[in-house]
């Protein structure tokens, strides 16, 4: 994710900070995939000033946590800065101001750029933010906590006053349990959420310290009600119908309401495509659960013919791949192997037989898996 115009040159970013998330099942529960960070953004006002950041994740700026982050209980002895729980993705950095700001600098720290499935906004997935391993902040990202404005939600209650000294702070997101005991029978449970809902969601945002002068301000959060998800209703994609022809095809033709997964062929068989929903779209059985198609690339069908020979009584026909003619061939492809004989040894007319043909391609692969063959028969004069 590019921060065009966000960061001027006096200014330091060392560390990365885009959070990717998509929900999917893990064993009998639920869990939620961090990707790869992104260099976090800096926004200032109109002083000219800078930001000292400091990632303490690992030398390399990455954090990965794939189908780790399950349902948590929402205790603060078990969700603090120290937590070694995988179920929480932990993002450590430091942050001070450079010695040239004017004293009065202040800065918030948000999410911007969020992007997310209706169901996630939701008030059992929240998050808190530590400062020298106090909170901070803490939160949702349910519209009944904050509207989030042009996809930005602001993580600091009150701006916090930046100067030379150097911070720590600690962002927990996670997604707290809708019930206590066995979650494989919380939503019969009455009153509680159907954490169901969050399977295959994603979440994006982009973490920014947002810089300016001036007084400390609180931050005042504009809210709404929660709303029902509203989904259109997308149709199973269907594969195409295709036959071999030695190029590459495309199984299922794309659409922008779904993805798309091993979707390209070239030999003949069964493929199995993933389609997966973008979001505010739903099957018709009313899942958003990604759907597997299997589609199939039929042979080709090719006639192979004998040319017909005559030959001497008591002689044998000639068994040799000159002497048989092939239609239906992907151009560049021919006969590299051809059996042929006759029954009939009375002079006369009779029947030349084919059988045993392989076809090669331009590169001599043996490609007649991808052939349905037919033989037809030539005819041989006995004298």
């Amino acid at each position: 994710m590019k921060y065009k115009n966000l960061i001027k040159s006096n200014l330091k970013f060392i560390i990365a900070m885009t959070v990717v998330i998509a929900l999917g099942a893990v064993g009998i529960t639920f869990a939620i995939n961090i990707d790869t960070f992104n260099p976090i953004g800096i926004n200032i006002g109109t002083a000219t000033l800078g930001a000292n950041i400091t990632y303490l994740n690992g030398s390399s700026a990455t954090i990965t946590s794939t189908g780790k982050l399950l349902p948590i209980n929402d205790d603060k002895t078990e969700i603090t800065p120290d937590s070694t729980n995988e179920s929480i993705l932990k993002i450590d950095f430091k942050l001070s101001g450079t010695s040239t700001n004017p004293n009065n600098t202040i800065m918030d720290i948000s999410l911007n750029n969020i992007s997310m499935d209706c169901e996630l906004k939701s008030e059992y997935f929240k998050w808190k933010l530590y400062k020298e391993e106090a909170l901070l902040s803490s939160g949702s990202f349910s519209p009944k906590f904050d509207s989030m404005k042009n996809n930005r939600l602001v993580l600091t209650n009150t701006q916090e006053r930046l100067t030379t000294n150097e911070d720590k702070y600690t962002l927990l997101i996670y997604l707290a349990e809708s019930c206590t005991g066995d979650l494989s029978t919380c939503n019969a449970n009455s009153g509680s959420y159907n954490q169901e809902t969050l399977l295959n969601k994603s979440f994006s945002a982009t973490m920014k310290v947002e810089l300016s002068t001036g007084n400390k301000k609180t931050n005042t959060r504009s809210t709404t009600s929660t709303s029902a998800c509203s989904y259109t209703s997308v149709s199973v994609p269907t594969c195409n119908t295709l036959t071999y022809n030695g190029s590459s095809r495309t199984l299922i033709t794309t659409n922008a309401k779904y993805t798309l997964t091993n979707n390209t062929g070239t030999n003949a068989g069964n493929y199995v495509v993933i389609a997966e929903l973008k979001s505010d779209y739903k099957w018709p059985d009313g899942t958003k659960v990604a759907k597997s198609i299997t589609c199939n690339i039929a042979k080709k069908d090719v006639t192979i013919t004998p040319i017909a020979q005559t030959i001497a009584h008591g002689g044998n026909v000639v068994s040799d791949i000159s002497k048989v003619t092939a239609s239906g061939l992907v151009s560049g492809h021919s006969i590299s192997h051809v059996h042929l004989s006759t029954r009939n040894y009375n002079v006369g007319t009779g029947t030349i037989n084919a059988s045993a043909a392989r076809i090669k391609d331009s590169s001599s692969n043996d490609v007649t898996d991808n052939y349905n063959i037919i033989y037809a028969t030539g005819t041989v004069t006995i004298q």
